[in-house]
């Protein structure tokens, strides 16, 4: 019987839905929970050349520490795929 193959669009979709059912369980697990809670929140967006960087709590600079590891990794991906799939460019 010959192998059945799937594109990586369906892998990807499949592991953004299972990622964020991991999230929403992690959620209601918290919600459950009887622990106290601090909430610590921190964004990162780029607009153009311009980053916008928000953050709040005692964990803000470690979470936007974070983000910004995230977004040097993403950025290096994208410029390395365009180099070997696009030379030209």
């Amino acid at each position: 019987m010959p192998e059945a193959s799937v594109s990586l669009g369906v892998k990807i979709f499949l592991l953004g839905f299972i990622l964020m059912f991991i999230g929403i369980l992690a959620t209601i697990i918290g919600l459950i929970s009887k622990a106290p809670t601090s909430a610590s929140y921190g964004g990162f967006i780029l607009i153009g050349p311009i980053p916008i960087i928000i953050g709040a709590g005692p964990e803000s600079p470690l979470i936007l520490a974070f983000l910004f590891l995230i977004f040097i990794f993403l950025a290096i991906t994208i410029i390395l795929f365009r180099l070997r799939f696009h030379p030209e460019a």
